[in-house]
């Protein structure tokens, strides 16, 4: 069975952010990341990770994000800007005005709009 978005959400545990200034909920958004999921017999053993099933992503996959800018009042994304690929990390937003995120390749950098 092909879910979207797959195992990593669409929205994962990466802090997300909002702004008392903007009254603006900032976060990262994971699109396009699906995962085939099928059933499979899994005994739990102590130490190791427990699915109760096997996943992987789709072939040719092509899993890419976004740091959103959302009215938490009525759910509009307010702005976007779009990522190559989905990012992990947290948002911070400032009370100047700046957003920051961190990208996959370990570097971060300021966000305004």
């Amino acid at each position: 069975m092909k879910v979207c978005p797959g195992w990593a959400g669409g929205v994962n545990w990466n802090p997300p952010s909002y702004s008392p200034q903007s009254q603006l909920f900032y976060v990262n958004a994971r699109e396009d990341f699906c995962t085939i999921f099928g059933g499979h017999e899994e005994t739990p053993l102590p130490g190791r990770y427990f699915y109760g099933s096997t996943f992987a992503p789709p072939a040719n996959m092509k899993d890419w994000g976004a740091l959103r800018a959302i009215d938490p009042l009525t759910g509009d994304i307010r702005w976007e800007f779009k990522m190559y690929s989905a990012g992990w990390g947290g948002v911070l937003s400032t009370a100047g005005g700046l957003v920051f995120t961190g990208i996959t390749k370990g570097t971060s950098w300021p966000l305004t709009h």
